[in-house]
């Protein structure tokens, strides 16, 4: 799963309003710091609307506006010692990729296409007395 290729994430509400008496939209923002040194922090923005029923109960929740915003390419290190000293002392045993790496991929990416996956996801959804919730 590509969140656990994050150190941290946070998401944080920018604004809450109600447009109308069924509904309430929210900004948000999703922050990350990847567990590797050469990667730079990254974040994702995005608009819930929940739709409420004639008891204020949500009963539809979609994402719109998704919107990843690329973190900028850090220079590369000058030496080895500059990464040791840039990632933070999580383990004392160094792990590494297990799979085949390729040149355009990142934990950015990855965690992208995770969240994406969550958004879409409407298979494992149940729909019991009007409100959702994830199995």
């Amino acid at each position: 799963m590509a969140f656990s290729s994050l150190l941290r994430s946070a998401a944080t509400s920018f604004r809450v309003w109600q447009p109308s008496e069924n509904m309430i939209l929210i900004r948000w923002t999703l922050k990350g710091v990847p567990r590797v040194p050469w990667e730079a922090k990254g974040e994702f923005q995005g608009t819930s609307r929940y739709k409420l029923d004639r008891n204020g109960k949500i009963y539809e929740h979609k994402v719109d506006n998704l919107a990843f915003n690329f973190p900028h390419q850090l220079k590369p290190a000058a030496s080895v010692l500059d990464l040791v000293t840039a990632s933070p002392a999580s383990s004392p045993h160094p792990t590494f990729f297990s799979g085949p790496v390729d040149s355009c991929s990142s934990s950015w990416i990855e965690f992208y296409h995770a969240v994406r996956r969550t958004v879409n996801k409407t298979d494992d959804m149940l729909v019991i007395d009007r409100l959702i919730t994830c199995s």
